[in-house]
């Protein structure tokens, strides 16, 4: 399977995943989402940050999709595709727990401070 396809099909895998949590339409559970126990328990918190979070998997989307096109066009020369595949799927979950992570903190300080 051509690499460039590879990861377009990903995108849009992912792209599947991220759509019902942007559109809040998973309630809180501890299967599908971003979850800790106070964000479960919270329902204002829960569609907030997984709306965040499905916002940052869409833009990692929008990355891969973008990297599909062009790579044909590098020419370049990947010798383990398995690899870089891996690879690429772990740099989108990296960015997009740490910057939720980022978010949560934020959400629940101002959420204290308001208090």
């Amino acid at each position: 399977m051509d690499i460039s396809f590879r990861y377009l099909f990903l995108s849009i895998l992912l792209l599947l995943v991220a759509l019902p949590l942007y559109y809040k339409i998973v309630p809180p559970n501890y299967l599908f989402g971003f979850k800790e126990k106070r964000i479960v328990e919270d329902k204002k918190a829960w569609y907030s940050i997984n709306r965040f979070f499905g916002l940052q998997i869409m833009k990692a989307c929008l990355f891969l999709a973008l990297l599909s096109l062009v790579i044909p066009f590098l020419q370049v020369k990947i010798m383990n595709t398995e690899v870089a595949t891996l690879s690429i799927l772990l740099g989108i979950a990296l960015y997009s727990v740490l910057t939720t992570n980022r978010y949560v903190a934020e959400y629940f300080r101002s959420e204290n401070s308001g208090k």
